[in-house]
């Protein structure tokens, strides 16, 4: 079975300065789109923050 990370967002400058009322807004379009996801068969694993020291474009060495 493979498994997949998707980053759903980065917090920025953009992140920062919207309000309570704004940051809801989009983390509830987020939900609604996992739960299109769901119908298709794909289901969330877990929810995490990343770990920032880890580059993100380089592939562990085998």
């Amino acid at each position: 079975m493979s498994h997949y990370l998707i980053e759903l967002y980065t917090p920025n400058a953009a992140w920062q300065v919207l309000s309570a009322d704004q940051r809801k807004k989009f983390l509830n379009g987020i939900q609604s789109a996992m739960s299109e996801l769901s119908k298709l068969g794909i289901e969330v694993l877990a929810l995490g923050e990343n770990d920032r020291s880890i580059a993100q474009a380089i592939a562990p060495a085998l």
